[in-house]
């Protein structure tokens, strides 16, 4: 949550989240409801989507198309599919956020060298909880902190 609140004080435009959760769709949805940004909450599993209001469910991230991204968050299962979503969006959201990016992990979720692409990347390595990583090519994140 830190890494997600972060980037949505320092960025504008539209917020698209990729896998909803009790973590992040409340935080996401209460800030851009406060702040007049749209938000996009998207999920693959139905059961899990009609936890959040306004949750989309859709077959595949892969064919959701938006140029207009001011924040992407990449929480979405199968997990093994979050790096190709990383570089579907490389071009187009100014900053992205994925979630689970613990080098322990990349076997399952293979991000690190698609995150290494990056020009401007944060890491958030909270003590025994999963990582998270902001990285953007427009905006230069590492000036948040």
């Amino acid at each position: 949550r830190p890494t997600v609140y972060l980037a949505l004080k320092n960025t504008i435009g539209t917020v698209v989240e990729f896998g909803c959760g009790f973590g992040s769709s409340p935080l996401i949805r209460q800030y851009c409801n406060e702040h007049g940004r749209e938000f996009i909450s998207l999920e693959t599993d139905p059961i899990w989507a009609a936890k959040f209001e306004g949750t989309r469910v859709i077959d595949n991230f892969a064919n959701y198309v938006n140029d207009d991204i001011g924040l992407l968050f990449i929480d979405g299962k199968p997990g093994e599919e979050r790096k190709d979503r990383l570089q579907q969006f490389a071009p187009l959201a100014k900053v992205l956020i994925a979630h689970d990016t613990q080098q322990s992990a990349d076997y399952c979720y293979g991000m690190s060298e698609i995150l290494s692409k990056f020009k401007y990347r944060l890491d958030f390595k909270p003590p025994g909880f999963p990582e998270t990583t902001a990285v953007s090519n427009y905006v230069n994140i590492t000036d948040w902190i």
